[in-house]
């Protein structure tokens, strides 16, 4: 069993007095920022102080010639830049993707009607 102290006023001498302990509780709700009433809220904010001086302005970082990103002449050995991806595949050919939509006439056919097309496209424009 555990014990504090306390001084005996009367005699003065210091007796050991079993620490209480009672069950444990349920669990409460969690103290927010609404459950304080008013006047604590004003206990919270002393008043305003003086403003300070302004303060010197700050280094700007930038990128140095190796890439990394520098504070001042400190170099942070921050990439400034992330490595190159890997290339993606080929995709199909506007051909092949004119066949898998439905386009039946043949390669040169199609290539012939796009010209014509973009041809068409630039008299439209000119005419605008």
């Amino acid at each position: 069993m555990a014990f504090f102290k306390i001084k005996d006023p009367a005699t003065g001498q210091w007796v050991n007095l079993p620490l209480l302990k009672g069950d444990k509780g349920d669990k409460g709700e969690p103290f927010i920022y609404t459950d304080f009433t008013q006047q604590q809220l004003e206990l919270l904010v002393g008043p305003r102080g003086e403003s300070g001086e302004k303060g010197s302005d700050g280094i700007s970082p930038h990128i140095d010639i190796n890439g990394n990103w520098y504070i001042g002449e400190i170099d942070t050995n921050v990439k400034a830049r992330g490595d190159d991806g890997v290339d993606g595949e080929n995709g199909q050919s506007a051909y092949d993707a004119a066949r898998a939509g439905g386009y039946l006439d043949t390669e040169s056919a199609f290539y012939a009607d796009l010209a014509a097309i973009g041809g068409l496209a630039a008299e439209l424009g000119a005419l605008l």
